[in-house]
């Protein structure tokens, strides 16, 4: 008995280069070539782009071929899909093949929006913002020597120092180098926390000790708690034009925070 699906399979199996070499000689003989090739190139593009989606390959040939045929066994109006007749021509396979593509794109498409919901659903009560807790500046310096002591960039640009400041604090800050004594120097900027999430830190070495000079909005709070030394390290600050300084230092006074000069908008 014939299978009235099989010359849809035909053309599903042409296309993932699965029909036999007896079949394919026949199934070319009644198609125009140039409507094959474009049916062909048309399929490689949507499954390549399938494959860009998802870490998963597309489905094989018997795995679509099921899923299709249950899928329109079940709605055939919806896809304005005709029963198959053993009779086939080449637009009704166009018609057939472009139907499966669209079937695997939106399955594609439902798989996103059922992850995005459940993404949504799941974080749906959490804060907008990141979380984020003052730390000592005391602390943050010892684990920045401990870690090497390198600032996330070299800033060498004199403008880029300041609008650095300027982004993150709302005024440029500009670092009179010139004028620093030999032995005093500036590495770089880092982003070490402290205060608030905006604070922007300095790295600095004095006759080869490590430096760091934490810059922040003087409207931060209370400083207390974040600028307290320990027993090898003090904390120097120093509130000027709306931003407040602390310079940690195992030296016994401030060597870098003078050299900073808050400039007018």
């Amino acid at each position: 008995m014939n299978d009235h699906n099989e010359p849809h399979d035909d053309l599903e199996m042409y296309l993932d280069g699965l029909l036999p070499e007896s079949k394919r000689n026949a199934f070319l003989s009644q198609h125009d070539a140039a409507k094959l090739n474009q049916i062909q190139a048309t399929q490689d593009q949507i499954d390549a782009s399938l494959r860009s989606m998802f870490e998963f390959e597309p489905l094989d040939s018997e795995q679509v071929q099921d899923l299709t045929r249950k899928v329109l066994q079940r709605d055939s109006s919806a896809l304005n899909v005709a029963k198959p007749s053993p009779t086939v021509n080449l637009k009704a396979n166009e018609s057939i093949a472009s139907g499966r593509r669209f079937l695997l794109a939106a399955l594609a498409a439902s798989m996103l929006a059922i992850i995005g919901a459940g993404l949504w659903w799941t974080n749906r009560d959490l804060p907008t913002d990141p979380f984020f807790e003052n730390r000592a500046m005391a602390s943050l310096y010892q684990e920045t020597v401990e870690a090497g002591f390198e600032p996330y960039y070299h800033c060498e640009d004199d403008q880029r120092f300041m609008d650095t400041f300027k982004f993150r604090l709302g005024r440029a800050v500009q670092l009179a180098e010139s004028e620093m004594p030999e032995g005093t120097r500036m590495l770089g900027l880092s982003y070490l926390g402290g205060t608030s999430r905006q604070s922007t830190a300095m790295l600095g070495e004095v006759d080869g000790r490590p430096v760091i000079v934490f810059v922040d909005r003087s409207d931060v709070g209370q400083l207390d708690a974040v600028t307290k030394g320990t027993d090898d390290l003090n904390v120097f600050v120093v509130e000027r034009d709306g931003l407040v300084f602390a310079e940690v230092s195992p030296l016994n006074e401030s060597k870098m925070i003078q050299y900073m000069k808050v400039l007018n908008d």
